[in-house]
């Protein structure tokens, strides 16, 4: 919801030897595109998140541009995938701690309250994650 400085995030990078990444994010944000749509209703979040390898039980040196291309995308795919699970709970639950509902009344302003207690469940909501690693300062 809000730019973050500082947060950890730790994986499994999912080739043959399943290693674990630690990334330090160093800046993060997200933006929103909502459509106008009273028929399909939807919002898709774009996060951008930049940060540091910090810790990583792989051997080879991770400075190589393919391998962290690899930390990147998969990083990308986890979080894409645990952040979309969150939103379709929140939707099940009628729960909107992340305030979609101010975004969607700010490109649609005929919105009520009743009008989206009945869209909110079933909209299609999607987030999509870009991660770039802008250093390597890793302990391994």
């Amino acid at each position: 919801v809000q730019h973050h400085r500082r947060g950890i995030y730790k994986f499994k990078l999912k080739d043959k030897k399943k290693s674990d990444i630690v990334v330090e994010s160093i800046r993060s944000g997200s933006s929103y595109e909502v459509s106008k749509s009273e028929s399909s209703p939807s919002i898709t979040i774009k996060l951008k998140i930049k940060g540091q390898i910090k810790e990583s039980m792989r051997s080879e040196n991770l400075t190589n541009r393919k391998m962290i291309k690899k930390i990147e995308q998969a990083m990308e795919d986890d979080l894409t995938k645990q952040a979309n699970r969150l939103i379709k709970d929140f939707q099940k639950k009628s729960l909107d701690p992340i305030g979609l509902k101010e975004k969607y009344h700010g490109k649609n302003k005929q919105l009520t309250y009743e009008r989206w207690k009945m869209i909110y469940p079933v909209m299609d909501i999607n987030v999509e994650t870009t991660v770039n690693i802008i250093q390597t300062g890793v302990s391994e």
